[in-house]
């Protein structure tokens, strides 16, 4: 009978051991990892034959105008990278008769009267007439 007892408390406590392993156990966090993409291998970009086209931020651009008035003078201002590909000209606008603003041959400045506000379109045009840059005045936030 001690033999039985004996078994059968060890089959007791096997059973509770092996009860203990089968629980899931306690969820951890969750986390998540970012990691940054990873960089696709650098391809040579194609030889043009002509040069690229200058950004406009950087051929043709005013300061941003104080108010969001149309009763304001502002200055256009264009670099020498203007005139790649020869003259050209600024013109209000881009509808089919827009209005000359400035002759370009080299970097230069010009201000506009008392009439202009955000929202005032230029394009600067090659002699070929191309479009070779655009500038939107802008105001403060908020402005149309």
């Amino acid at each position: 009978m001690k033999k039985a007892t004996v078994l059968a408390t060890a089959l007791l406590i096997a059973g509770a051991g092996l009860s203990a392993c089968s629980q899931a156990p306690e969820p951890a966090p969750a986390t998540v990892e970012v990691s940054a993409p990873a960089a696709e291998p650098a391809q040579s970009a194609p030889v043009a034959e002509e040069p690229a086209a200058p950004i406009a931020s950087t051929v043709l651009w005013a300061e941003p105008l104080s108010t969001c008035e149309s009763n304001q003078v502002a200055t256009i201002q264009w670099s020498k990278e203007a005139v790649v590909g020869g003259p050209g000209r600024i013109v209000m606008g881009d509808g089919p008769t827009p209005a000359l603003f400035a002759l370009v041959g080299s970097e230069g400045t010009k201000e506009t009267g008392e009439w202009a506000a955000p929202g005032k379109l230029f394009v600067l045009v090659g002699d070929d007439g191309t479009e070779r840059a655009r500038l939107v005045l802008s105001g403060p936030p908020g402005c149309p």
